[in-house]
C-alpha cells in the first residue's frame, strides 16, 4: 500500500519537476510510516476500538517523527534532502492526504481478514 502511494505520489510531483517528485515521495514515505504506526498496533482490532490514547508512548513517538520530519522543510535542511521551494503546503497536504488515506485502507483490509478467518 505505501509503495504505490509512494509511487502515486512522485507522478504527481513529476507533472512540474523531477526534485518535486523525489520530495513528494520522500514526504509520502515518511508519512505513511509513520500513519503505519496507528494500524500496526494490533492485527484483528481497530484503530478504534483499540482507542486512540491507550498508548501514549506510541503518540509521543509520532509526535517526535512528525517533529524530525517537519526539521527537512527548513532552508537549511531542504538544501540537504533536496527538497525543492515548489514543495509548499498545498503538496504536504497531497503527503498528508496519502499517509491519511494508506492507514485508511490498512484498516479497512484489517477488517476483512478478520471477518474472513471468522467465517471459518
Amino acid at each position: 500500500i505505501i509503495s504505490a502511494l509512494v509511487i502515486f505520489a512522485q507522478y504527481l510531483g513529476l507533472k512540474e519537476s523531477t526534485e518535486l517528485g523525489m520530495a513528494m515521495a520522500f514526504s509520502t514515505l515518511i508519512i505513511a510510516r509513520i500513519m503505519q504506526t496507528l494500524p500496526s498496533r494490533s492485527n484483528e482490532n481497530s484503530i478504534v476500538s483499540l482507542g486512540l490514547f491507550t498508548n501514549k508512548f506510541v503518540l509521543l513517538a509520532m509526535i517526535i517523527c512528525f517533529g524530525l520530519y517537519s526539521i527537512t522543510l527548513t532552508p537549511f535542511f531542504r538544501q540537504i534532502f533536496y527538497i525543492p521551494l515548489a514543495f509548499d503546503f498545498k503538496q504536504l497536504c497531497v503527503c498528508l492526504c496519502l499517509g491519511f488515506f494508506g492507514m485508511i485502507l490498512m484498516e479497512i483490509i484489517k477488517i476483512f481478514r478478520v471477518n474472513t478467518t471468522k467465517q471459518f
